[in-house]
């Protein structure tokens, strides 16, 4: 299970659930109200290898990013 947070500038940040946010990408970030239970490979990857996925979604529309997390 994956904790999802959202930055005021379009920012995604997936964490293991209970896993605390990176010092290096500190910030604003609002959690998101629901669990996710899965995610893509790409994501569940970078979760393994190193405790977080960041991505950027002002190129990608946030409903897409969404579907991907579902």
């Amino acid at each position: 299970m994956y904790d999802v947070y959202l930055s005021k500038s379009n920012e995604l940040l997936v964490v293991a659930r209970g896993g605390s946010i990176p010092l290096a990408i500190s910030g604003r970030w609002r959690k998101r109200k629901r669990l996710v239970r899965s995610v893509s490979r790409s994501i569940r990857d970078d979760v393994r290898r190193y405790g977080y996925h960041h991505r950027n979604l002002a190129k990608r529309s946030v409903a897409s990013a969404e579907a991907e997390l579902q």
